[in-house]
This record gives C-alpha cells, structure tokens and sequence, in this order.
C-alpha cells in the first residue's frame, strides 16, 4: 500500500485543505485520510478506489502514480510541467506537444495540457489571420 498512501500524499500536498475536501466529498473524516497519508491506517479497498476516483483516477492508474513516485525516489511522479521556469507557456508548440505525450498517462493532467494546447494553437491561428 506504499504506492497508493505516496499517491494520496501528492494530490493532498497540491492543494491546502485538499484533505477536508476530500473527506467532505466522500463522506468520511478528515482524521482518516491523515492517517492513510501518515500510514497509519490503510483504509478498505472500496475507500481506496473511491479516492483514486475522487482526483480522477482509476485505482491502478492511481497506484501508478505511486509507483512511479517509489521509482523516481522523490516526493512526486515525474510530470513536466507545460510551462518555462518563468511561468510562461513555451512559443514552440511541438515542445508543449512533446510533454504532452509524456503526461497522457496521468488523467486529471491530460484536460490541463489539452486545454493549453488548443487555446495555444487557436490564439496563433488567430493572430495569422489577421495579419492576412
């Protein structure tokens, strides 16, 4: 269960009070997603799935993700993030294209970089028309 409690963990840290959400959501106390957090309590497997569903996630693409935090010896899977070290989206759409690719496997990613994408490509598209 290390994989899904290093999993939990990520999503929790994105977010302060990602843990009160969630308990609210699914109806269970914010003192039970700590403990799975912390690895002290492993919850049901019927739980589990339900917080895998909650961030989106199948429950063997959730295990993934802790999985993949285990093999990369850090505290988060290795997702490159679509914009520079400055904030700002890349100008070359094959660089975002290219992350793209890598990321597809993790769900709740794909609608971020998809959406970045399409908004990129129409504001180019649009900015080439008028030129015309």
């Amino acid at each position: 269960m290390k994989a899904f409690r290093l999993a939990l963990q990520y999503f929790v840290s994105k977010k302060w009070g990602a843990q009160t959400r969630l308990a609210e959501t699914i109806g269970i106390s914010q003192a039970l997603i700590n403990s799975m957090t912390l690895g002290k309590r492993k919850g049901s497997e019927e739980l589990r799935r339900e917080i895998a569903a909650y961030f989106g996630y199948g429950y063997e693409a959730f295990l993934d993700i802790g999985r993949e935090i285990i093999k990369s010896d850090t505290k988060k899977p290795s997702v490159p993030d679509i914009k520079n070290k400055d904030g700002i989206l890349p100008e070359n759409i094959e660089e975002i294209l290219k992350k793209l690719l890598v990321i597809c496997k993790y769900e709740e990613e794909k609608i971020e970089y998809i959406s970045a994408v399409i908004d990129i490509t129409y504001n180019r598209i649009k900015k080439k028309n008028r030129k015309l």
